[in-house]
């Protein structure tokens, strides 16, 4: 019995290892490797035939028992037809003692034979067991010394031999002695018979206990993996219609189109979606590369092709290309395709990819037409000869147009994410970021004027800087747009302008007229001489000062030095509002 639980405690190992082996298997191979069918499968085949080959031993074991006890019943029988043998052979010698009769020889003769024969059939049954031979040889040189003890009573040749009654007794007490050591050696061969046939009735029943625990274990592990293997079988059936129907939902639900490229066959599936977008029928459509290839724009084919091959020469992760199509109404359209492989062959090269498909038409019209604006807006941003500049609200430079690159004397893409302190002096620095500041708390444009020195050049300009806050649709600051106007030239104009406006309200009366001699302006000193106020004058004649004292040549002549010099000065009779004439040294010259 410890035997057989040491046995059925082994296989049970062996099957939690088997299925321990086969759970690891099951998960870094998953069910979708067909390695993962075949591995259970096999693995309960090879369950249900260690059962059906321990089914065959517990049989054989079992034919080989009985076989055991029936040659154990054989050799009790011989050596019970032994016993009865020599007990014969005993009987007949003293009969023979008392009456000696030539049947009793025969009879004699005929028990001796048998005893010989039935000796030589035990010695071939007990084969190679020493023990019994020997016992069994033992028997036979005993009766062998009956056989000699008699002799000397029985008759050599024909005849027959009287003993007297001294010689009977001794002979017949020998023959009684042998024959009682016969019965006790051949007892003693029938126990070693009983415990050699028990021992192998032990030993037959030991292997078919193990033969019928390994045949029931392995049948039960082959039942198990075979069952667990068809509801795995189910179960991802089951998730794999599941799938397919959550990814079909998903492709019809979608505005992408999805393909499917088998390179071994070459042949392609394209969902509905793909064939609306290229203006195919899903009817009509032919499931091979030929229907992809000739939507393709022939100007975009060599790089499609170039993109397909990249990924699959594995010099891309993925395939990605965004190219042109013309459709089967003749529209062209812009399409963003991608895919990747699901499938690869012992070499590691592709031989299934599914990829997604989307219209990005408005997309691409969008983005053309953003660059557009774009590039309008950076065109407009050069030709104004004003400093234009975005900044973050951390002060680094996001944009600039070439006439600001002149102020720093470098190129926007030397600007672009560095700050004024990379540029200009710690002191100008501050002040560009505090009028920043003010700028972005403030919720009105902030001006001020400042001398600047351009790095390129080294001139100096005069500029009006207008800094605003740019913010997000939340409200957010995102930046600060600032725009710098040269006003060096006005600021001298400005400046002349007071000069002058301080010289024509000086003592000597002053008169602007325009080309055609209508009066444009009068100063103080003027309405003081000729006693007319400046709204008097105005939009009138410079006659209304004329007192005709005058004659043509002398204004001829005026006329037509301010016409060859432009100017004329000399003394001349006007008359004041009130009629008086006066005498005044005149200057006029043309502007």
């Amino acid at each position: 019995m410890p035997v057989e639980k040491l046995a059925s405690s082994a296989v049970l190992y062996f099957s939690r290892a088997g299925n321990m082996l086969n759970e690891r298997l099951c998960s870094r191979l998953s069910f979708k490797h067909p390695r993962f069918i075949v591995f259970n499968i096999m693995l309960s085949l090879g369950m249900l035939i260690i059962s059906s080959a321990a089914m065959l031993t517990s049989t054989e074991q079992s034919k080989i028992s009985a076989h055991t006890l029936e040659q154990t019943y054989q050799l009790l029988n011989l050596s019970k037809n032994l016993q009865s043998g020599f007990y014969d052979h005993k009987s007949l010698i003293n009969q023979y003692l008392h009456n000696p009769t030539p049947s009793l020889l025969e009879n004699l003769q005929s028990v001796r034979s048998n005893v010989f024969e039935s000796l030589s059939t035990i010695k071939k049954m007990t084969g190679e067991n020493i023990e019994m031979q020997r016992q069994i040889s033992s028997v036979e040189e005993v009766f062998r010394e009956s056989i000699e003890e008699s002799e000397s009573i029985l008759p050599t040749k024909g005849g027959l031999v009287i003993v007297g009654p001294s010689i009977s007794i001794i002979t017949e007490g020998n023959i009684n002695h042998l024959t009682n050591l016969l019965t006790s050696k051949l007892h003693t061969f029938d126990i070693t018979v009983q415990n050699r046939s028990n021992e192998r009735q032990k030993f037959a029943s030991l292997k078919v206990g193990l033969a019928q625990t390994v045949m029931l274990v392995s049948l039960l592990i082959g039942i198990g993996i075979l069952f667990y293997t068809l509801k795995t079988l189910r179960d991802e059936m089951t998730k794999r219609i599941e799938t397919e129907n959550r990814w079909r939902f998903a492709i019809e639900g979608t505005s992408d189109g999805v393909w499917d490229w088998n390179l071994e066959t070459n042949k392609t599936y394209y969902s509905s979606k793909w064939a609306e977008i290229h203006g195919l029928s899903n009817k009509i459509i032919n499931n091979d590369m030929d229907t992809w290839e000739s939507n393709i724009h022939p100007e975009d084919k060599t790089r499609v092709f170039s993109s397909v091959l990249d990924y699959l020469n594995s010099k891309t992760k993925t395939y990605s290309s965004e190219h042109r199509i013309i459709d089967e109404h003749g529209n062209i359209k812009w399409i963003l395709e991608q895919g990747v492989a699901v499938a690869r062959n012992a070499a590691g090269e592709p031989t299934r990819i599914i990829g997604v498909l989307r219209d990005t038409t408005e997309h691409q019209l969008s983005r053309h037409a953003l660059q557009d604006s774009e590039s309008r807006l950076r065109g407009l941003l050069t030709a104004i000869p004003d400093l234009v500049w975005l900044k973050s609200p951390d002060g680094i430079y996001l944009t600039c147009n070439s006439r600001f690159e002149k102020f720093f004397g470098k190129k926007e893409s030397e600007i672009v994410g560095k700050t004024d302190y990379d540029f200009v002096d710690t002191a100008l620095a501050e002040s560009f970021r505090n009028n920043d500041r003010k700028a972005m708390e403030s919720s009105v444009p902030c001006i001020n004027e400042e001398w600047i020195t351009f790095a390129d050049d080294g001139h100096v300009e005069l500029l009006e800087t207008t800094k605003t806050a740019i913010y997000d649709e939340q409200g957010n600051v995102t930046g600060v747009l600032g725009i710098s106007h040269n006003i060096t030239e006005r600021k001298s104009i400005e400046n002349e302008l007071k000069i002058s406006a301080y010289v024509f309200e000086a003592q000597e009366g002053m008169m602007v007229t325009d080309s055609k001699n209508v009066i444009l302006r009068v100063n103080h000193a003027f309405t003081s001489i000729t006693g007319y106020l400046a709204e008097e004058v105005i939009g009138k004649n410079p006659r209304i000062l004329s007192s005709s004292k005058g004659d043509a040549n002398f204004y001829n002549a005026m006329w037509e030095s301010i016409a060859n010099k432009g100017s004329w000065s000399g003394e001349i009779w006007n008359r004041r509002k009130n009629g008086e004439i006066y005498p005044e040294y005149l200057t006029i010259t043309a502007v």
